[in-house]
């Protein structure tokens, strides 16, 4: 049984460093257990094998994603552990190691945690996806969940496509598979027998926020009295709530930057600049999103610009939004100032259909282009000022509503939300107390490592 120990103790031998030759000596380590396992080991024994290395590989995504958004280390742990995560879920499906339905809920949790590291977090979309569609569920569906869970597979597929580009394609398969109504009537809860429903509402309404829909996901969870998350929520930000009781507790990424331009009228550029300097390798989505945001505030150099990955359309579009701050900032003669104008609007109009799909920076894109048009005197001015207000208005983007309103009526005063009253008059104020508390009550400390000052709320190592 020698070869047995062996495979088992590689699974958890190779799960311990992530630098230099390891990923190279982990790989022979695999290969030569994975033989070793194959030629030597009886089926009853494999079975029994695949379930010790599933089981155990789900508590350590477990505890990974645990520290998704208090604690940065959780990159380098997931990203060196990818691999033996990915082969947990072929484990996973094979015959008699999942024996019960709350296992089988517990599996499709931690294919959406991976997911959510693999997808959203560390540009690892293309590979979870080539590995996501060599694993076979047909041994886990029954004729009670067959429903549910071919959805929940579909769906994660779907939001692996949508992160990798695909935005067209698998926005039209989402609304043939659940529409934005349909989702108000599932809970988004953990509960027991409903975990399922939970990731199908959570990968749905996180695509159909994406499409514009921010403010059905803030009334949800008024509705569902959901309040206990680590960030701010990016629907109550794109919707220009008052969060600011929030400010110094919850932990920072593109929302909080978000937040304070339109609670103070400025981002605070030493925070910002510390948050991208902090980031992953990996992370490259929220590297550029981070820096878009820095290039709204003060001029970003086109090297600068050029060193940014661009992973997908999205990203590729903010790209295109920076190229055109930094021309805006060029001092030129007036021959190469029409030169670069039309540089600048080639930016701009490249950069619109790349963001479509994204509804929140769509509307930013059109924001900043009739700004510049205003400002140079352009005839299209009009026609793009009209497409962006009307779109603030139907996707209740209050600050944006408000900075397009700006631009014709430069008196009007700072953003008040109190000015533009939502559908319902739906009031956040009570789920902002009760997450300010809920973060205290299950932290003891503030997560904002901007908050070293407090004493009664420390940062959170990291």
């Amino acid at each position: 049984m020698k070869p047995n120990l062996f495979v088992y103790k590689s699974q958890i031998l190779t799960q311990g460093e992530a630098y230099g030759g390891f990923y190279s000596l982990q790989s022979v380590i695999q290969r030569f257990a994975r033989f070793q396992f194959e030629q030597h080991t009886l089926e009853k024994d494999k079975l029994e094998l695949f379930k010790q290395a599933f089981t155990y590989n789900q508590q350590v995504m477990e505890f990974i994603y645990n520290l998704l958004n208090t604690n940065k280390k959780s990159n380098l742990i997931f990203s060196s552990l990818f691999n033996n995560l990915i082969a947990a879920l072929t484990y996973g499906t094979k015959g008699n190691v999942i024996r019960s339905e709350d296992e089988l809920e517990d599996y499709f949790e931690m294919v959406e945690h991976i997911g959510v590291f693999s997808i959203i977090k560390l540009n690892l979309g293309p590979e979870f996806l080539a590995a996501y569609e060599a694993i076979n569920i047909e041994g886990l569906v029954t004729k009670s969940n067959e429903l549910q869970v071919r959805q929940v597979w579909k769906l994660i597929k779907l939001l692996a496509r949508y992160y990798n580009g695909e935005f067209d394609a698998a926005h039209q398969q989402l609304k043939s598979l659940i529409t934005i109504e349909s989702l108000s009537a599932l809970s988004g809860k953990y509960e027991r027998g409903r975990v399922l429903e939970r990731i199908v509402y959570n990968i749905a309404m996180n695509l159909y926020e994406m499409e514009g829909y921010a403010l059905d996901r803030v009334a949800h969870n008024i509705k569902l009295n959901s309040y206990r998350y680590v960030t701010f929520g990016s629907s109550n930000v794109q919707v220009a709530m008052n969060v600011e009781p929030l400010m110094g507790l919850v932990n920072t990424e593109s929302s909080y930057y978000e937040a304070q331009g339109y609670l103070y009228g400025a981002i605070n550029l030493n925070q910002l600049n510390h948050s991208i300097d902090d980031l992953y390798e990996n992370q490259h989505m929220e590297r550029v999103q981070l820096t878009y945001l820095k290039s709204r505030a003060t001029y970003v150099s086109f090297e600068a610009i050029d060193k940014l990955v661009s992973v997908n359309p999205y990203t590729r579009g903010l790209k295109k939004l920076m190229y055109a701050f930094s021309c805006e900032n060029e001092q030129s003669s007036e021959l190469e100032h029409n030169e670069l104008n039309e540089n600048i609007i080639r930016y701009y109009q490249s950069a619109l259909p790349d963001l479509s799909h994204i509804k929140f920076y769509y509307v930013q894109a059109l924001y900043f282009y009739a700004q510049f048009l205003q400002k140079a005197d352009c005839i299209d001015f009009e026609t793009i000022y009209e497409q962006g207000l009307g779109l603030t208005k139907r996707h209740h983007y209050r600050y944006w509503q408000h900075r397009f309103l700006l631009l014709k009526q430069p008196n009007l005063g700072r953003y008040k939300p109190e000015d533009y009253p939502l559908p319902g008059n739906l009031d956040i104020s009570s789920l902002v107390e009760k997450q300010a508390k809920w973060i205290k009550q299950t932290y003891g400390t503030s997560l904002n490592p901007f908050n070293q000052g407090n004493t009664e709320l420390k940062a959170l190592p990291s």
